[in-house]
Formats: C-alpha cells, structure tokens, sequence
C-alpha cells in the first residue's frame, strides 16, 4: 500500500507543481492578482499600465482606485470619455480621476457614483446620444466579472489563458517574468496590457498603445467605420424619437448631484465629423436634433453647464484625430477641456493651465500621445 502511494506521489507531485507553476505566473503578470492587489501596485508604481485578458467588467476597479486617490475631480462617462487624462490639468494631476468604462451607459455611471465614499467637487459627465434614442435598447450591462475578486476561479480562468498565451508562443516566459508594455516599456498588469500595450493607467484613463505606434492601423479603422457606419450596432442606429426614461434617469441623477453639492460639466463627445455629416445629410438621425435641446435644458435646471461637441472642425481637429468613427484620439480630448476651462476658467484655475494645453495642441506630432511620450 505504501508503495502504492509513492507511485501515486511520483505521477501528481510533478503535476501540481507545474499547475503551482502557471498559477504562480499567472499571478506573477497580475492576471490572477486580486483587485485590491492591482490597485496597490498600480498607485505606488509610477506608469503601471492595467489591462487583463479576462476581465469583464472593471466597476470594483474603478470604485477600488477611486478610495485610494480620492480626487477632487471625477470624469465621469463611457469609452467615449476615456481620453481624458489627470496630466491635462496639470496644476493638480493627482486630484483628478477618470471613473469612465468600456460601454457603460447611465445606469452604470449612476450605479458607481452611488457607491463612492466620498464626493468629489467636480463631475464631467458624458452624456452619448445614443443612450436617449427610443430605437437603441437602454439595458444595463452585467457588473459582475470572472475575475474581479480573483479566488479559485478566477485563479484557474487566469492560469489557463496564461497557459495559452505561453504554450501558443503569443508571449514569451521572458515577457511575462519582465512585465514590461510593448509600445512604452512600463510595467504592467495583465496579459492584455503586456501583449498589446492595452489597458488603464493609474489615472484611470485608456492607453491603447498599438494604435499610438501604428497610425495606419487607425486610419484603416477609421475609414472602415466611416464607410459602413450604418451597419456598425447601437451607438450608429437611426431614429427619429427620444428615449423619455433615459432622460428621466438622467434628470434624477443631475437632481441628486446638485443636492450633494457636486458641480456638473455635461459633455458630449463627436463622432467623426465624415460620419456626423453623413447622418445630417440622411434624415434618419433626427433623435440627435431632439436630444441636444432637452439635454441642455436638462442641465440647466440646476445651473450645470452642457457642451455639445458636433463636428470638431469648429474646436479645430484635423481628419486623423479619431481612432476610429466615434472615438476621439487624446488631441480631440485635449480640445474639449480646453473648451470647459476657457468657458469656466474660476472653476477650473485651480486644476488646469489654460497655455499648457494650449501649447500641447500646438506642438502635437501623434494625436493619440500628445505628450510625445512613445518614442519610435
């Protein structure tokens, strides 16, 4: 009998240890590190980039990283707001944090602001216009994820994309020891980020690192979108009627922003303007010509300012400034604070330097790093 233990022995103790193994890699790149773990490491090391391939929904991210910088100045939206960067308000980077996710829609934005701790003294708020089409179907996307809290499950998840990457030789075991983003060289979390320079920085904002080194592969994207745009999902869908609940929900929240004292900056972000243009000229999009009007009704209820940023032409972007039809690069972004704070400077003096982004804007040669931080 004890013989035959130690041939058991003999056959698993080799398995586990290479399962311990790819587990403990796995953990090593912070594709298996717990949430609470990841902000830690990203917020004590400076250009820590955080991008897994497995995560789902990065609401306990955000919230998490939130409590540990605790900002004075929350940016508040979806994808479309994730170009906002702290460095643009360069007096105080450090008070400024964006709370924006891949997707989201109200119910998301109301969801985590209800579950902050503590305010911050100033939201932007993006409001997309097509989250007040009656044709685009308002739901709420899960806010749960297969690893946010990591456990056995999320460990094992983790260990099996690690695995895969490895074994199909997409990644390196050196890559994964060194941890270091392809397109920057910084540290990162997570295979996403280590593979294609994906994935947030501390700040909160989206660092998509392969469309910074590579501008045909955004113009590629670009034109695509601009050539197929009507077929391309819900944030292109035509309509003609406003989605009354939605505007209800927004107008209850903006109720209990200003009861909490927050200030509110409401911000619409631009399709590209080849694609603005093209819906105008169809007819088929008149819900945007309904929405605009409530939307700054709306916000003026309560003295909140509202910017409706149609074709950037106006703000001064050139043709490359997108990434792809409805996402601006950081340039376009750089334009929009510009806007807010010249039109509010006694709210913003004490965050942003009006000739600093000013400067920036000027000297620019990459719209999607407009600090000339990638070095080809």
């Amino acid at each position: 009998m004890v013989r035959f233990f130690g041939k058991i022995c003999l056959i698993v103790a080799p398995l586990a240890a290479i399962t311990i193994g790819f587990a403990g890699l796995a953990w090593h790149t912070g594709e298996a590190l717990p949430i609470d773990h990841v902000v830690s490491r990203q917020q004590s090391t400076a250009g820590t980039l955080y991008g897994t391939r497995l995560l789902e929904d990065i609401m306990s991210y955000k919230l998490l990283t939130y409590r540990e910088r605790q900002p004075k100045l929350l940016i508040l939206g979806s994808s479309q707001l994730l170009q906002f960067r702290s460095e643009f308000f360069s007096k105080e980077p450090d008070a400024v944090y964006n709370a924006s996710g891949g997707g989201w829609r109200l119910p998301q934005l109301i969801q985590l602001y209800q579950q902050l701790e503590t305010l911050p003294a100033i939201v932007i708020l993006g409001a997309d216009l097509f989250w007040f089409n009656a044709q685009v179907e308002q739901v709420s996307r899960a806010t749960s994820a297969r690893n946010v809290d990591a456990g056995l499950e999320g460990i094992r998840l983790a260990t099996i994309e690690t695995v895969h990457k490895l074994l199909g030789g997409e990644l390196s075991l050196t890559d994964m020891i060194r941890r270091r983003d392809p397109v920057y060289g910084h540290q990162v979390i997570g295979l996403k980020a280590l593979e294609i320079s994906f994935g947030f920085r501390a700040d909160g904002s989206l660092q998509r690192g392969l469309l910074v080194a590579n501008p045909t592969m955004r113009a590629e994207r670009v034109e695509k979108d601009i050539q197929s745009f009507e077929g391309l999902g819900f944030s292109y869908t035509a309509g003609d009627q406003l989605n009354s609940a939605t505007l209800d929900m927004l107008s209850g929240f903006l109720d209990q922003l200003d009861s909490d004292g927050v200030e509110v900056i409401g911000v619409t972000t631009p399709y590209h303007f080849a694609i603005y243009e093209k819906m105008q000229q169809s007819g088929a999009y008149s819900y945007m010509e309904k929405a605009v009007p409530r939307l700054e009704a709306l916000f003026s209820v309560h003295d909140f300012e509202y910017y409706f940023f149609d074709d950037m032409r106006k703000w001064g972007a050139a043709y490359g400034e997108w990434y792809d039809g409805h996402h601006g690069a950081e340039s376009n972004a750089l334009r929009m604070i510009l806007t807010m704070i010249e039109n509010q400077a006694e709210l913003f003096d004490a965050y942003a330097d009006h000739g600093a982004i000013r400067d920036l804007l000027r000297n620019f040669e990459n719209p999607m790093d407009v600090f000339g931080e990638y070095q080809s």
